[in-house]
């Protein structure tokens, strides 16, 4: 058509990104120019959630609209009974581009099924290099769950919240144990580069004892018990055989309930802490005092490029007013002391964050606090010492660890 003008694809490709998360508009973008579609569909396909009572429909859908498998990147599924894996191992083979999988388990998974006899097995995915466990994901045995991981062989980032193991290996596993070494080989073989543990550390720690993750860069872990903290020593003789290791994450928020004051076996847990260049380390105001002894306790041998410390209100409070300004002023004091007396050779740069998570009102930082912990910091704060007071209230349900990230 004369005077007929197009676009060039660069800007309508600029165009659709921008409505990336607009189903509705990509929808109606996809109809009304046929060079459109493919970009349409990448951005309205790329992400898809497949709740345990839809996977039947998914499946259908595929075999009728195989085109659609091709731009599917991101997948989140909830495995709610047994049957949802043996459905998902279709999905799964007709997924060629699949990058980011986020699994759902249920407590109820092995209902009328016996645990011993289940397979955890689905088709090889080769194209997933993100994968994420949520929630309860129950095994009975150590290489059942290295089954199920041997499935993604390129994995490169793996986060594991909350795998309970139903097999007896006593308070830890034991490195030696068969299972436990089905389960560290096929970790080892992973071209891991990011893993994050929250709960059960104790599980990864035996793996790691055995079999270093040669390509880890980073590694955060979240303590929920006291007990998970006897694992620590062994996780942390374990990294020095992870020579890339650029930053390790310890949150122990989760202990605030506890008193670790009084469980002083804990406190040398990070004695053995590889050189590395990061060390973030999260706290709450209640166990400052036991999370600045731990951080003291480091051996001189030890080089950390920057210590990055989170302290945070918890819930208790929100609830009972109690802002536990004694213990924090108190911890951090005990921290300005051990910093003047390493003189930079342990931690070269520390950086110090102290924040209100709380919905309500900022109460953690007054200005007399504010001015208590300067002053124990001193000349600190000229040399390698930076204080930050992060003072405003966030209304988010994120952990203490996102809401910092944000």
């Amino acid at each position: 058509m004369p005077g007929h003008s197009v676009l060039p694809p660069e800007l309508t490709d600029r165009v659709i990104d921008f409505l990336h998360d607009d189903a509705a508009v990509l929808k109606a973008c996809s109809l009304v120019c046929r060079s459109w579609l493919p970009s349409c569909r990448f951005h309205k396909f790329s992400f898809t959630f497949i709740g345990s009572e839809h996977q039947p429909l998914f499946k259908r859908t595929l075999q009728a609209l195989p085109y659609i498998g091709p731009y599917i990147r991101h997948v989140l599924v909830d495995f709610r009974k047994y049957e949802d894996i043996n459905c998902f191992d279709y999905v799964a083979r007709n997924l060629p581009n699949l990058r980011m999988l986020q699994i759902n388990f249920s407590v109820r998974i092995f209902d009328g099924v016996d645990a011993k006899e289940a397979t955890f097995k689905i088709a090889t995915v080769k194209s997933v290099t993100q994968l994420s466990f949520f929630y309860d994901a129950i095994f009975d045995e150590l290489d059942q769950l290295a089954e199920f991981l041997g499935c993604f062989p390129n994995v490169e980032e793996l986060r594991i919240e909350r795998i309970d193991v139903e097999e007896d290996v006593g308070e830890f596993p034991d490195p030696e144990d068969m299972h436990a070494q089905v389960l560290a080989n096929t970790l080892a073989r992973a071209p891991l580069r990011r893993l994050e543990v929250e709960r059960d550390v104790y599980v990864v720690a035996c793996c790691m004892s055995s079999h270093p993750l040669r390509t880890l860069h980073t590694l955060q872990t979240e303590y929920y018990f006291p007990g998970d903290l006897y694992a620590m020593p062994m996780m942390l003789l374990a990294l020095r055989g992870s020579p890339l290791l650029e930053e390790l994450t310890i949150d122990i928020t989760s202990l605030s309930h506890i008193d670790l004051e009084d469980e002083t076996d804990y406190y040398s847990a990070l004695k053995d802490c590889p050189s590395i260049p990061v060390l973030r380390f999260l706290a709450t105001t209640e166990i400052v005092v036991p999370a600045v002894t731990m951080l003291s306790q480091i051996t001189a041998a030890t080089t950390i490029g920057e210590l990055q410390l989170f302290i945070t209100c918890s819930l208790k409070i929100f609830l009972h007013g109690n802002s536990y300004t004694a213990e924090l002023v108190r911890g951090l004091v005990d921290l300005a002391v051990a910093l003047e007396q390493t003189r930079d050779t342990i931690f070269r740069r520390v950086s110090i964050t102290v924040g209100c998570t709380c919905w309500g009102s900022a109460h953690l930082v007054c200005l007399p606090v504010r001015k208590t912990i300067s002053d124990a910091f001193g000349s600190l704060l000229e040399r390698n010492v930076t204080l930050v007071f992060w003072d405003h209230s966030k209304p988010s349900r994120g952990t203490t660890s996102e809401i910092f990230d944000n």
